[in-house]
């Protein structure tokens, strides 16, 4: 009597693998979904400048072979050019901006976006030259 239900068991345990198996490819879908949304960026280097200064913009589109367009209050509208395997472009930031944190948009052709943050200081100079010893 105790074979039958073991056998009994066995086959209820056969049926429930391949329910998994058909349900562990719909689940992964998603998963391929946000791998190609993390393809998509906008940085800038270095992230922290005074104002006035030049930053370097790197990004990447779903295509990066064509053109995209970079937008922050703090350089305007630059457009980003392929190279390798990127989009990049430079930018030159305003003298007058007030010491912030300020958004950088990515806008690529097929209407991707991405955004960084860019970190501006206060330009600041010092008055007097060092104390090298030498007097004058």
């Amino acid at each position: 009597m105790l074979a039958p239900a073991l056998v009994r068991t066995v086959s209820l345990l056969a049926l429930a693998v391949p329910a998994v198996a058909v349900a562990a490819p719909a689940a992964a879908a998603p998963l391929r979904a946000t791998a190609a949304e993390a393809d998509v960026f906008v940085e800038v280097n270095p992230s922290t400048i005074e104002a006035g200064e030049r930053v370097g913009i790197r990004a990447s589109c779903t295509d990066n072979t064509r053109n995209a367009v970079v937008r922050a209050d703090v350089f305007g509208r630059v457009t980003v050019h392929p190279r390798g395997d990127f989009l990049v472009a430079t930018a030159d930031l305003r003298d007058t901006l007030l010491a912030d944190t300020y958004t950088v948009r990515l806008e690529c052709p097929n209407g991707d976006r991405a955004t960084a943050s860019l970190h501006v200081v206060s330009r600041t100079r010092p008055e007097q030259g060092p104390a090298t010893g030498f007097g004058g």
